[in-house]
């Protein structure tokens, strides 16, 4: 597939909203990615831009899904080998218990993106962050993260489901042209 916008390139995702392609300059323009055209007829409309903010805080592209892998795994090496260390020394556990931990840990982003998705969900009265008091905003991430570890894993596997129906679109519709 090329860019809609540039024939010449490649096309390195499509458009949310229509699904045209966009090179990687493109696709770098917004967020969630949408093309020059979508993004105009939405950016007055506020209801259509908190649908938008919906769909950006789960992890639907290539470069999202790498992000939030990278990130997943730097959580999993890091909160594994303190929770090792910390549960009694590092030949305490098997490989087996490892690796669990080690998943459970490496979905807490992915937990974390859909955390956002519902929070995209609740009416916002337009208020600014910086009046509630701190110590409420740190309970918040405290519960934030909690929950975020409770449904990583489901949450993985379904945007994984959804990455790669979104690949196999692609790759569809690479094949029509």
């Amino acid at each position: 597939m090329r860019c809609f916008n540039h024939p010449d390139r490649e096309a390195v995702a499509s458009c949310q909203a229509c699904g045209r392609g966009l090179c990687r300059e493109c696709a770098a323009k917004h967020r969630p990615c949408l093309c020059e055209e979508c993004y105009q007829d939405n950016v007055n409309d506020a209801a259509a831009m908190k649908r938008l903010a919906k769909k950006a805080a789960l992890v639907d592209t290539n470069s999202e899904m790498l992000k939030t892998s990278i990130i997943g795994l730097v959580c999993a090496v890091a909160f594994t080998l303190v929770m090792a260390k910390t549960l009694g020394g590092y030949d305490t556990f098997g490989a087996g218990d490892y690796f669990g931990m080690a998943l459970f840990f490496f979905c807490v982003p992915f937990g974390w993106n859909g955390i956002s998705y519902l929070e995209s969900l609740m009416p916002s009265k337009g208020g600014s962050i910086l009046i509630i008091p701190l110590y409420i905003l740190i309970f918040w991430y405290l519960i934030k993260g909690f929950i975020s570890l409770v449904i990583g894993i489901p949450l993985f596997l379904f945007q994984v489901i959804r990455w790669l129906v979104n690949i196999t679109k692609a790759a569809n519709e690479k094949n029509k042209i």
